[in-house]
């Protein structure tokens, strides 16, 4: 008997330091000392409510691990809260910062009487809007950790974005070709040609700079920004919509039909983003109807 009840407390010794380290896997072992044709009641009580309180361990442990898993979920979607809170806050104080500088802009053009006067200021004003834009996008990605592919930054299926972007260049610059020649058919045109290679000018050469810039701050970073806060199952749509509306409007001072035309092309680089998620195909596209606008006679 002393054997036995020798065997039964090492036993149990033994499950005692597994639970301990949280290993219930072989609990049951030890029932096999509740027989009480083979071992005293004193011994068969104690493993009785031994095993009854590794039970109680283990469903204690397990609840404790799946509220703490509840509670990382509650954590991230949190910390997803707060970043969406944080991204509506630039796009909120940047659309009234810029608005606020675009009013500016309209009345300093309204007294510029001298054309060469009224193109440089357009050049200048320009470029501080994106300067603007700018920095504080590079704030915003500072602050939000995010990843540079979450703003366009990437070169992950660059090859197919370029092609597609090829494809809708190619495309929107004939339906712009045709249009021309519609306007100069009908003398609905300023100017009476088709194209003229000449109209690009030293400034055009900003256009290789300003296009990726222009396509990282309205695609990657605002219209990124919108696809990530905007809720619903049209989100990424209103994100587009509301994009090139503000990428219309900030070209308004130049004039109503390059506001628009911008508007346009807006729609056509956001849905191009948002199938690729990289700014490498849309900035070409970008640059190259940029120029080819120019070269048809369109806003010169």
């Amino acid at each position: 008997m002393e054997t036995n009840l020798d065997d039964a407390l090492q036993s149990i010794t033994k499950q005692a330091d597994l639970i301990c380290h949280g290993n219930y896997d072989h609990t049951d072992e030890i029932y096999q000392f509740s027989n009480p044709e083979k071992y005293p009641d004193s011994l068969v009580n104690f493993v009785e409510a031994f095993g009854f309180m590794a039970v109680k361990l283990e469903a204690r442990e397990m609840h404790l691990e799946n509220t703490i898993e509840a509670l990382k979920i509650k954590n991230e979607q949190l910390e997803e809260s707060i970043t969406r809170h944080n991204h509506l806050n630039f796009v909120f104080m940047n659309t009234v910062v810029l608005l606020s500088f675009f009013s500016f802009v309209l009345a300093l053009l309204k007294t510029q009487s001298d054309a060469v006067s009224k193109i440089a200021t357009t050049f200048v004003v320009s470029r501080l809007i994106e300067f603007a834009i700018l920095a504080s996008s590079i704030l915003l990605i500072v602050n939000s950790k995010l990843p540079l592919s979450n703003f366009g930054l990437s070169l992950k299926n660059w090859p197919k974005s370029v092609k597609e972007s090829l494809y809708a260049t190619v495309l929107a610059i004939l339906c712009c070709t045709l249009f021309k020649m519609f306007l100069v058919w009908f003398n609905l045109s300023e100017n009476t040609y088709i194209v003229r290679f000449s109209n690009i000018e030293w400034s055009f050469a900003f256009y290789f700079i300003v296009a990726p810039l222009q396509e990282f701050l309205g695609r990657g970073v605002v219209q990124g920004t919108l696809q990530r806060i905007v809720p619903g199952k049209y989100g990424w749509l209103m994100a587009i919509v509301l994009t090139s509306l503000v990428f219309g409007t900030l070209h308004l001072y130049i004039s109503p039909s390059f506001a628009f035309a911008s508007m346009v092309g807006s729609f056509l680089w956001g849905w191009l983003y948002l199938r690729h998620g990289t700014i490498v195909g849309v900035s070409i596209s970008h640059f190259l109807i940029g120029i080819w606008m120019g070269v048809l006679g369109f806003f010169i």
